[in-house]
C-alpha cells in the first residue's frame, strides 16, 4: 500500500485489493439467497454490522466519529490510557455511549497494547494523537507519541487480521509550511494531497506538523511492508459542536477562549498572533472517516478535508458576532495574513463528503459550548417597550417586562462563575411565573404582595406539576423534566396520524425532487390553512448562477396565497413582477402576499459547492383577500426571532405568528404560528399551541422525535397530525440520542371552498378558469411594473 506520490518522501507503491469488504449491512427479505442456519428460507434477517475500534476515543474527533459509527448500526470497540470506572472521563464516555466497550491502552505501550482492543474487530479508525501547541519537549510530548502510536496500531491490527485502518492525520502534513507562510506565499499555488510539508521541529507548532507528517509516513511505510489496507484524512482546524464539557483540547480551547474574553484581551495587548487556519467541521469529519473505511475507492488514499482557505481568528470572531453579541470578541489581532488555497475534491469525489459554510460550524460550536458549560450565557439587555401578561411569557424568554404581584422570594443559589441567582415567584391575573433574577435585580423586588416591575428577567424552567398559588391560577405547563414526563403525557396534545412525506417534482423536471409533507401526505382539507411544505436539500449547489435573467426555477404564475421560502442553508435568489431583484442569505426568508397575483422565477444564488436546505410552503388565504395588490419581503438573519429553549433543550427559530410576547416577521393573512425548533439530544420540551389553532402538524426534517400524549415516533421526513380540537394545547416534543429537527405548522382553518390547480388558487371554479385566460392572453398579473420585469437590463436606473 503506498500513500500518493508528493514533494515530500512518501513512500510509493501500487494499492492492493481490500481484505474485508465494505461492511455495510444488507436487509431483505432472502430471496435467492441461503436462510441462516434453524430458520426458513422466507424469513426476513438482517447482516450484523462489524465491529470497529476507535483509538482515543475520548477526544474531540473521536467522540463524533464514535458517534457517528454507533448511528450507523456499528458496533464501536474504543480505546483510552484508563478505563477505571471512577475517572470521570470513563463516566462521560458511558453516559455519552452507553453500548460503547471501552479498552485500556497507551501510544507508548507497543503494540501489545492494542492487541487484546481489536478482538472482533474489522477495522481500526486511529484517531489518538497528541495535540498540544505548548508542548515544553516537542520530541517526547509530540512526535514520540505520534509515530510510536501510529506504528503499535499498524503492527496489532497486522497481527489482528484487520481488514483496514483509517488514519486521523492532519493538514498541517500537507502544507502550506510555515517558512513559505512566512516568506509571503504563492498565490497560484493549490494545495493538496500530493503535498507533503517540510517544516523544521523547532517550536511546538512546528514540532506538532512535524509529527503529524511523520506518523502518516509511518502509516503508509508500514501499510506497504505488512500489506494493510490504509486510507488516511487531512482535516484542517477542527470545529463544530463538541459532545462533552473537556476543555483540555486546542480546539474546545479556542471557542472558550474566543467566548471568555482570552483572544480580546490578547489582541489587546498586541499578543493575538497566528496564521490563518483552514478550518472542517467535526461532524464533516466524521463522516468521511466512516465513508473512508467503508468505501474500496478510498484504499491507498489521502485525503484533504478543509476548507479552501485559511481563517484568521479575528474573523471567526465576526462571524460570530451577530449571533453572540454579548459576548466579548475580537475585533482586532496581529495575525498573520498570508492567503493560500487548497483543494478537498477528492474527498468530495470518491467520499461523497460536503463540507458546511463555516459560519454555521461556528455558530453551532459556541452554541454547543454554552450548553455543555463551557461558557456562562450572556445576553443583551434592551429597553422594554410595554408590559405583557405572565401568560404570554415563555420559558426561554429573556427580555421580560412585567407588572405584577411577589408570590414568594427564594434563597439566592450559585450561579456559574461569581454570579448567584435569587427564584422569585410573581404573578398577575393570568398566571403566575418563575423568575431568576440577578443580585442586583432582586433588591428591587420589596417584599411579598409588593406590586413591581420585572425588567430583562430570565425565566426559569418551569415545573409541570406545579398548583394553584395564591392568585389563584394555574402555572401554564412549558417545560417538562425526565422524571414529570410519564405522568404528564396524559394531559398532553393527542396524535391523530403520522405519515411519511411523499417524493414529488413540483417543477415537472425528474431531476429535482423535494419531500412533500402535505398535501401528499396530509389532505389540504385535514392542514387548512396549510396548502403546500416542499422541503429541498441538503444538498450541495452544482453553482451560482451568473446571468441575471436565468433562474434554475424560471418564470411562473402564482394567485391567491401567501409563499415563504425559508433557507436554513444557502443563499436565496429572486424576481417578479413587481419588479424586485434579490438576494438573501440563510437562515432567513423571502415571502410574498400574492393576492390578485404575481409571476416570479428563482433559485440559483448559492455558490458551487455549498449545502442548500430549505422549504417552500404555500399558505391559503381568506375569500376576502384573494384580491388584493401583491406584496414582497425578505427576512435575513438579522431580522429573525430566536430563543433558546428552556433546561438547555435546544433553539427555536420564530417564522411566523406569536410566541413568546413576539411577532414572527412572516406577515400572514391568517392565525398561524410557525416555529423552526432544533432539539438538542435526549431533550424534552412542552409547548402551548395557542387556543384558536385547531390545525397542528409538526413535520420532522431530521433525527427522531416522539410526540404527543402517545410518546408516538416521528421519524426523519416524517409528518404528524395533531388533535388541535381537544381542551390541551400543550405540545409534547422528545428527541432522541441524536437530537430533532422540526417545524411546527399551527394555524385557524379558514373552513372555505377552494378551486385549486397548480399554482393558483381561487374560491371557486370561475375565478380559477379566468386566472387562467388571463395568463394565457398575457394579462396576468394585473398589478406588475410597465417595463419586461423578466430583463435585469430593462429595470429604470435610479
Amino acid at each position: 500500500m503506498g500513500a500518493p506520490k508528493g514533494k515530500g518522501k512518501g513512500v510509493k507503491g501500487k494499492a492492493t485489493k481490500g481484505k474485508g469488504g465494505k461492511g455495510t449491512s444488507t436487509k431483505g427479505s432472502g430471496k435467492g439467497k441461503a436462510a441462516p442456519k434453524g430458520g426458513s428460507a422466507s424469513e426476513k434477517w438482517i447482516q450484523v454490522k462489524p465491529t470497529v475500534l476507535v483509538t482515543g476515543c475520548a477526544g474531540y474527533v473521536a467522540t463524533s466519529v464514535v458517534r457517528r459509527l454507533l448511528q450507523d448500526g456499528y458496533k464501536v470497540k474504543g480505546t483510552m490510557r484508563s478505563v477505571d470506572p471512577s475517572d470521570s472521563r470513563v463516566m462521560a464516555m458511558k453516559r455519552l455511549f452507553p453500548s460503547l466497550e471501552l479498552c485500556e491502552a497507551d501510544l507508548l505501550g507497543g503494540e501489545d497494547s492494542f492487541a487484546k482492543a481489536m478482538e472482533g474487530c474489522k477495522y481500526v479508525i486511529h484517531c489518538a494523537s497528541p495535540f498540544k501547541l505548548d508542548a515544553k519537549d516537542v520530541q517526547k510530548e509530540l512526535i514520540e507519541p505520534a509515530v510510536k502510536g501510529t506504528e503499535a496500531v499498524m503492527k496489532a491490527a497486522a497481527k489482528a487480521n484487520i481488514s483496514r485502518v483509517v488514519v486521523t492525520s492532519s493538514i498541517a502534513a500537507v502544507g502550506p509550511p510555515m517558512k513559505w507562510m512566512e516568506a509571503g506565499g504563492d498565490d497560484s499555488k493549490v494545495w493538496n494531497e500530493e503535498d507533503w510539508n517540510d517544516d523544521e521541529p523547532d517550536n511546538p507548532v512546528k514540532g506538532y506538523r512535524v509529527s503529524k507528517v511523520l506518523a502518516e509516513k509511518k502509516a503508509w511505510e508500514l501499510s506497504e511492508e505488512l500489506k494493510i489496507d490504509v486510507a488516511t484524512l487531512c482535516p484542517g482546524f477542527v470545529i463544530g459542536p463538541m459532545l462533552s464539557s473537556r476543555a483540555d483540547g486546542e480546539s474546545v480551547q479556542f471557542i472558550k477562549n474566543m467566548l471568555d474574553g482570552t483572544l480580546k484581551k490578547k489582541a489587546a495587548s498586541g499578543n493575538l498572533k497566528g496564521a490563518p487556519r483552514p478550518v472542517t467541521d467535526v461532524r464533516d469529519l466524521a463522516l468521511a472517516h466512516v465513508r473512508a473505511m467503508e468505501k474500496e475507492g478510498a484504499v491507498g488514499k489521502r485525503f484533504l478535508v478543509s476548507s479552501d482557505t485559511g481563517f484568521l481568528q479575528v474573523k471567526m470572531a465576526e462571524m460570530l458576532g451577530d449571533r453572540f453579541k454579548a459576548y466579548p470578541l475580537p475585533t482586532e489581532s496581529q495575525e498573520g495574513k498570508t492567503s493560500f488555497k487548497l483543494s478537498s475534491q477528492r474527498a468530495k469525489d470518491v467520499l461523497g463528503v460536503s463540507l458546511r459554510p463555516v459560519d454555521v460550524s461556528l455558530r453551532d460550536m459556541a452554541a454547543a459550548a454554552l450548553r455543555v458549560g463551557l461558557a456562562e450565557r450572556k445576553f443583551v439587555k434592551k429597553a422594554a417597550r410595554s408590559f405583557g401578561k405572565v401568560s404570554l411569557i415563555m420559558p426561554d424568554s429573556r427580555s421580560v417586562y412585567l407588572l405584577v404581584t411577589v408570590v414568594s422570594i427564594g434563597t439566592p443559589e450559585e450561579g456559574k462563575g461569581s454570579e448567584s441567582f435569587t427564584e422569585v415567584v410573581v404573578g398577575d391575573s393570568s398566571g403566575i411565573v418563575t423568575l431568576r433574577l440577578s443580585s442586583d435585580e432582586v433588591k428591587a423586588v420589596g417584599s411579598v404582595g409588593d406590586v413591581i416591575e420585572i425588567r430583562n428577567g430570565a425565566v426559569k424552567m418551569m415545573k409541570a406539576r406545579l398548583a394553584t398559588c395564591t392568585c389563584t391560577v394555574l402555572t401554564p405547563k412549558y417545560v417538562l423534566t425526565c422524571s414529570e414526563l410519564c405522568e404528564g403525557r396524559s394531559s398532553m396534545m393527542s396524535i391523530i396520524e403520522v405519515k411519511a412525506a411523499q417524493v414529488t417534482h413540483p417543477t415537472g423536471d425528474p431531476k429535482f425532487s423535494v419531500m412533500q409533507p402535505f398535501p401528499a401526505a396530509i389532505s389540504e382539507r385535514d392542514a387548512d390553512p396549510f396548502l403546500m411544505c416542499d422541503e429541498f436539500g441538503p444538498t450541495e449547489s452544482s453553482g451560482k448562477e451568473t446571468d441575471p435573467d436565468r433562474f434554475p426555477v424560471g418564470w411562473h404564475p402564482h394567485l391567491g396565497m401567501d409563499i415563504m421560502t425559508y433557507l436554513r442553508e444557502g443563499r436565496g435568489r429572486h424576481a417578479d413582477s413587481l419588479g424586485n431583484r434579490e438576494e438573501f442569505d440563510s437562515p432567513g426568508f423571502q415571502w410574498i402576499s400574492v393576492g390578485s397575483g404575481i409571476e416570479h422565477a428563482e433559485g440559483g444564488g448559492t455558490a458551487k459547492g455549498d449545502r442548500q436546505h430549505g422549504f417552500q410552503i404555500w399558505l391559503n388565504v381568506p375569500k376576502v383577500h384573494k384580491a388584493d395588490d401583491p406584496e414582497y419581503g425578505t427576512v435575513g438573519a438579522e431580522l429573525l426571532t430566536e430563543f433558546d429553549l428552556s433546561g438547555g433543550a435546544g433553539r427555536a427559530r420564530l417564522l411566523a405568528g406569536p410566541y413568546s410576547g413576539q411577532e414572527g416577521a412572516f406577515k400572514t393573512k391568517q392565525s398561524v404560528q410557525m416555529i423552526d425548533f432544533e432539539v438538542t439530544p435526549r431533550a424534552a420540551f412542552c409547548h402551548p399551541v395557542p387556543d384558536n389553532m385547531e390545525t397542528v402538524l409538526v413535520y420532522c426534517y431530521k433525527g427522531e422525535l416522539r410526540v404527543g400524549a402517545e410518546g408516538k415516533t416521528l421519524p426523519a421526513q416524517h409528518v404528524a397530525r395533531l388533535d388541535g380540537r381537544s381542551t390541551s394545547r400543550d405540545l409534547l416534543l422528545e428527541s432522541g440520542e441524536d437530537g430533532a429537527g422540526c417545524i411546527l405548522f399551527a394555524g385557524k382553518p379558514i373552513n372555505e371552498p377552494i378551486a385549486w390547480h397548480g399554482p393558483f388558487v381561487a374560491s371557486d371554479k370561475k375565478e380559477l378558469q379566468k386566472a387562467f385566460r388571463a395568463y394565457q392572453d398575457g394579462s396576468f398579473p394585473p398589478k406588475r411594473v410597465p417595463w419586461d420585469y423578466r430583463r435585469a437590463a430593462a429595470a429604470p436606473k435610479s
